[in-house]
């Protein structure tokens, strides 16, 4: 009997596995093409670390925090949590780039996979097929795939607690694992803890049951706080506080406005590693803030002026993939268009556009004249508002106000609210699209007629995967081979002809391999902007951006740091490995590497007088001495050792008199 029973149990799991399969197969279709494809490129393509070489500073901080010695590692914009992380599995598979990768792959193929359901939670079928088509196509997240870098794995965890919120019937049970999941991220990432905040918000306003709400709401927040008590505790016991990071760090190197007064405030609060509330009561940090909340950060999800680099569906035309969000929004709103909800709309119009020309400026705040009254509009028109997208509307909202504190430097940072854009894109394909097509066809012949929806949807949904296909192709090659742009056409006849790539980062693991083989390489200091070179090396590091010092100062003051000033020693320091955070050691290299007209350096010379970033350039020129050989301003200590014949990059070793 209980045989018969143990088969029956069996062949019931059977079936509710098969069930599940055939029920899901497209979903599962999509994921496995997307994992097979971008585990291609990623183990068969992208074989040296390049532009994602900040996934070594995580390996190398790590490494360094397992070794005992944490209290010399910080880490401006993340916890430790995440280094810690890629550094053991880095260890495991005695590979941290292959691990880094891993991670990143599996990662996004979650995200991919998890992003039918978010969508399925709210919409139909068919609308989150669609809107995991986008997904899966969408250039960045391909990107990411590819990269070793340290955000995907938090994004990941992040969709799973949108997927849990967004369900019709969301317990405590799901709000624990909420908090468990955004408590895991943030451990490696800040920008989850948005998230969380948002889903409180969300939580505590649901509906009318205020107590079982601030009930629900303070559990997860001791349910989060538990998650993250680790770190806290880590922090707290090594630097006597509960966050060892500063968002004043973005703030102050990629900011748009500035003045003297807060730039020394701005140095002064990092190199001493403080926090000072007084930034935030400056007028000039105010200007930075609608600029950030107004058109940068969002031209990085909706492309105004960044095509090289955006979240759009559409990211290498400008403005239109607002389009189908907006669409997507106002279609799902259905909002009553009577007298009162004109006059309210279109006074909110009026009024915001005043405001910005009157106070602000059209060009840096147009998108105020946008914003408010779509959020006038979901505000008129709540109760039409399910809870599967009202938590995505809260927390895209309260993490786009909270993140515009400092300007975003790359669309990736969108990403832990990015998904209600391909949703309400689906949702306008789906059912928007086609209604505006049947009209137009139907005034057109002057009669009805009948036209098939799936026919319109498939033809829309493969000219934007042919669009983004041909985006990110391009921005793939970009990033794994020295393959300069050169338009449409000629593009396409270098892919046609075949002609091959060399791929980007050979040169830096063959200077690596080079070092490796120096006489007790393992304890020499080599001094690079690159931190590949000390992974590939095995050796110490020194980090350089080429722009610090005096102009006209000797070399030698430069390789020992002698005139550097405050905040480019405190910033060498940090990114150095091991770390010296508080300049103990006077660090000082036995080798340096030098690659003449590097991307920084060509930035620095075409930038526009008064910028932050490339503005001062230190002993940028002096340095180009060094890819001279022979030249007799070299000092006399510096032995050549190296000399790329692709790039020109010189290594030198240099011989100290004491």
């Amino acid at each position: 009997m209980k045989n018969l029973e143990n088969k029956i149990n069996k062949s019931e799991k059977s079936e509710s596995g098969e069930n599940f399969i055939s029920s899901n197969r497209y979903p599962l279709i999509i994921t496995l093409g997307f994992f097979l494809v971008f585990a291609y490129i990623t183990f068969f393509h992208h074989n040296y670390w390049w532009s994602d070489v900040d996934g070594v500073f995580y390996l190398q901080k790590g490494a360094q925090v397992l070794s005992g010695d944490g209290f010399n590692v910080h880490v401006n914009d993340a916890p430790v949590g995440g280094a810690v992380l890629y550094s053991l599995v880095g260890s495991f598979l005695d590979d941290g780039f292959l691990a880094m990768k891993l991670i990143a792959l599996l990662s996004c193929t979650g995200i991919v996979f998890v992003s039918f359901y978010i969508i399925r939670n709210i919409f139909s079928f068919k609308v989150a097929l669609v809107g995991q088509l986008i997904v899966a196509f969408t250039p960045r997240l391909e990107l990411n795939a590819i990269l070793s870098m340290n955000e995907m794995l938090p994004i990941f965890l992040t969709f799973m607690s949108l997927f849990l919120i967004t369900k019709k019937h969301t317990n405590l049970r799901y709000l624990i694992l909420i908090s468990i999941l955004l408590g895991s991220a943030v451990m490696i990432r800040y920008q989850p803890g948005l998230v969380f905040i948002g889903i409180l918000i969300f939580i505590l306003i649901r509906d009318k049951k205020i107590r079982i709400n601030v009930t629900h709401m303070l559990i997860m927040l001791g349910v989060f706080l538990i998650v993250i008590s680790p770190l806290l505790v880590y922090n707290y016991s090594t630097y006597g506080k509960l966050m060892d990071s500063n968002p004043e760090f973005y703030y102050y190197i990629h900011s748009e406005f500035e003045t003297t007064e807060e730039e020394e405030m701005l140095v002064n609060n990092l190199t001493n590693e403080n926090i000072s509330e007084n930034i935030y009561l400056e007028s000039v940090f105010w200007e930075n803030y609608f600029y950030n909340l107004l058109y940068h950060n969002p031209s990085l999800f909706f492309n105004f002026n960044t095509p090289e680099h955006n979240l759009s569906v559409i990211p290498i035309i400008p403005f239109v993939g607002m389009i189908p969000v907006l669409g997507g929004l106002i279609y799902y709103l259905k909002p009553k268009w009577n007298k009162n909800n004109y006059i309210i709309v279109f006074s909110s119009i009026i009024i915001t556009t005043i405001s910005v020309l009157l106070i602000g400026s059209f060009e840096k705040h147009f998108f105020a004249i946008i914003l408010i009254p779509m959020i006038i509009l979901i505000i008129l028109n709540k109760k039409n508002i399910d809870n599967g997208l009202q938590p995505l509307l809260i927390v895209t909202i309260i993490f786009s106000v909270m993140i515009s504190i400092i300007p975003l430097h790359n669309a990736k940072h969108w990403f832990p609210v990015w998904i209600i854009a391909p949703t309400l894109t689906a949702l306008f394909m789906v059912e928007v699209i086609p209604r505006i097509y049947s009209k137009l066809i139907n005034i057109r012949n002057n009669k009805k007629k009948i036209i098939k929806s799936d026919k319109i949807i498939l033809i829309t949904l493969i000219l934007l995967v042919l669009i983004n296909v041909g985006y990110s192709s391009e921005v793939l090659k970009f990033y794994i081979y020295e393959d300069k742009y050169d338009g449409i056409k000629n593009q396409l006849i270098k892919t046609l002809s075949g002609v091959p790539l060399q791929e980007r980062g050979i040169d830096i693991k063959e200077m690596g391999d080079f070092l490796s083989r120096q006489p007790n390489i393992e304890n020499s200091y080599v001094m690079s902007h690159w931190w590949s070179m000390a992974y590939y090396a095995d050796s110490k590091y020194i980090y350089t951006d080429f722009k610090e010092g005096v102009e006209g100062d000797d070399l030698n003051k430069y390789v020992t740091r002698e005139n550097w000033n405050s905040y480019d020693r405190w910033y060498s320091n940090i990114m150095s490995h091991p770390a010296d955070r508080y300049d103990l050691l006077n660090l000082k290299p036995d080798y340096i590497v030098y690659e003449p007209n590097t991307t920084e350096y060509l930035e620095a010379k075409q930038a526009k007088p008064g910028t932050n970033t490339f503005e001062y350039l230190g002993q940028y020129k002096d340095l180009e001495i060094l890819a001279d050989i022979g030249n007799s301003s070299i000092p006399n200590n510096f032995e050549l050792i190296y000399v790329s014949n692709n790039t020109g990059a010189v290594i030198y070793k240099i011989n100290y008199s004491d």
